[in-house]
């Protein structure tokens, strides 16, 4: 599975000399102070932007690398920070709704700058930029907890969360059922040791639940939820229940799913991974994929026989 937080984000802050969106100017408030024109805010990131592509020597905190190369790690550290803002303004600048009225905590953005400094992984910088955009458009939505939690994983940490999206359905519960028996041993301990799951899955002893069945006319199937998707399995008789098992994510992995957004690979990873055995169940004869609009069905994405 190939995924991203952000996948695509072009880092050009050039349009935004002409004009600063509210949310634009939220963040180089925070970043700048309340002060500086905003244009002049816009000037100085595209300045640290070029800036960043030379090595600059300065007095401070020196070593060389094994290439004897000076390295001045103040000046990594701004830059980290600059960049970071360099994709929030980017984030907030493509948004098209407004920020809030409310002001974000200065507890948090000084949290957030303090850990921004030490990321170097770029998709990380970009993570970091849209947890404080979805904090100015939605105070209190990020929680210090996620922030601290987040500040300490890895890019493979994040993969391994990213590679558990298409199993996770309703507000946070992983399907164990679905997941291929050896990528269970590799992603359940990781997703554990991040503090995103509640509990590892014990070999050998299941503690399933029951999904729950509609019945109407001629339908009659079991269905979970994932994103805006229905997944429906049809039943040919209505005695059987369908019990599939169940880890539940932790409140920081739930703040964390909600900030990733919906890919089309997710439920169609999840549909080609339920088969007539990983089900277990005798009458179960089809599954069907169904788009959700105002709580209703609108249209069949996918479907298939078992």
């Amino acid at each position: 599975i190939n995924m991203d937080l952000l996948p695509n984000i072009k880092c050009d802050l050039t349009p935004l000399v002409q004009w600063v969106p509210n949310g634009v100017n939220k963040i180089l408030g925070l970043y700048f102070g309340p002060k500086i024109a905003r244009q002049k805010a816009v000037e100085c990131l595209i300045a640290a932007q070029t800036e960043r592509n030379v090595l600059l020597i300065r007095e401070g905190s020196l070593i060389l690398t094994d290439e004897n190369q000076l390295v001045d790690f103040d000046k990594i550290e701004k830059d980290n920070v600059s960049q970071c803002i360099e994709f929030a303004v980017v984030e907030a600048a493509q948004r098209v709704d407004e920020p809030s009225d409310e002001d974000i905590s200065q507890t948090f953005f000084y949290k957030w700058r303090e850990y921004a400094k030490s990321i170097d992984e770029i998709g990380m910088k970009q993570l970091w930029g849209k947890l404080l955009t979805n904090e100015i458009y939605e105070p209190n939505s990020v929680s210090l907890r996620l922030l601290h939690t987040l500040s300490m994983l890895s890019r493979k940490e994040i993969d391994v969360f990213l590679e558990t999206l298409p199993y996770i359905i309703g507000e946070g519960y992983v399907v164990v059922d679905f997941i291929p028996i050896n990528k269970q041993r590799e992603i359940f301990p990781v997703l554990f040791s991040m503090g995103v799951i509640t509990e590892i899955p014990k070999s050998g002893i299941k503690s399933p639940a029951r999904l729950p069945r509609f019945v109407q006319g001629n339908w009659n199937y079991f269905h979970i939820y994932q994103r805006e998707k229905l997944i429906a399995f049809h039943d040919e008789e209505n005695q059987e229940n369908l019990l599939l098992e169940f880890i539940s994510l932790t409140n920081v992995g739930r703040e964390l799913y909600k900030l990733t957004p919906a890919e089309e690979s997710e439920y169609i990873t999840l549909y080609d991974s339920i088969s007539k055995q990983s089900l277990n169940h005798k009458t179960i004869n089809r599954i069907s994929v169904y788009k959700i609009e105002n709580n209703s069905v609108t249209n069949t994405l996918l479907e298939k026989n078992l």
